[in-house]
């Protein structure tokens, strides 16, 4: 992230760098009412990350890891507002067959 231009981690602390991607988001967005915090009454969307991964290790700053290590690959599961979308790296929202023949029918129809 930011540390990689002028090889200091410091010009953006982890700390500030997981606020301005939570609760600075959400209030930019206009929503720091809704979302952007874990509090009662505030909407959640969660992801649980898998850290076992070998460019996590060592597991001494989960923070951290997050802002300069994280890969789409770690993300295990989905909920979004209380719905779990994705399980074990499944998605279960969506029909994985049918998007694959809609996409094919597209293609078809340019070849």
């Amino acid at each position: 992230m930011m540390r990689l231009p002028w090889g200091n981690p410091q010009v953006l602390p982890v700390p500030e760098a997981l606020y301005i991607a939570t609760c600075e988001s959400a209030r930019v967005f206009g929503m720091g009412e809704q979302i952007g915090i874990l509090a009662p009454g505030y909407l959640a969307d969660l992801i649980l990350i898998d850290l076992t991964g070998v460019h996590h290790q060592s597991n001494h700053n989960i923070p951290a890891n997050l802002i300069y290590s994280m890969r789409s690959g770690d993300v295990n599961t989905v909920i979004v507002d209380g719905k779990i979308i994705m399980r074990e790296r499944q998605i279960l929202t969506v029909d994985k067959a049918e998007v694959i023949s809609n996409v094919q029918a597209i293609v078809k129809r340019f070849t």
